[in-house]
């Protein structure tokens, strides 16, 4: 995600916008920008942007990889992940 100022011409021409604001969505996998051409409000833009969410993006190596259960929805127990699955999570009782 990023903001195009108005001074940075050769981006606009690029491009091609025309007026702002413009949401595009360029990813490195496709040969040509896609862009939206919806209504600007917060649940039209989401339900565009949200199709184009990726978990994995490439080029994500900044992501914490020694730790990659941390991002799981339901992460296997093993040797390296117990501490942070299990082991050194803090229970409240109710009794």
């Amino acid at each position: 995600m990023g903001i195009i100022r108005k001074d940075e011409t050769e981006l606009f021409e690029r491009y091609g916008v025309k007026k702002t604001p413009t949401i595009i969505v360029v990813k490195p996998t496709e040969k040509k920008p896609i862009y939206y051409k919806g209504e600007i409000n917060y649940k039209a833009i989401f339900d565009f942007l949200n199709v184009y969410t990726e978990t994995f993006v490439p080029g994500g190596d900044e992501l914490n990889n020694d730790k990659p259960w941390t991002r799981e929805m339901f992460p296997e127990l093993t040797a390296k992940s117990a501490n942070d699955i299990c082991f050194n999570v803090k229970f409240h009782l109710i009794s």
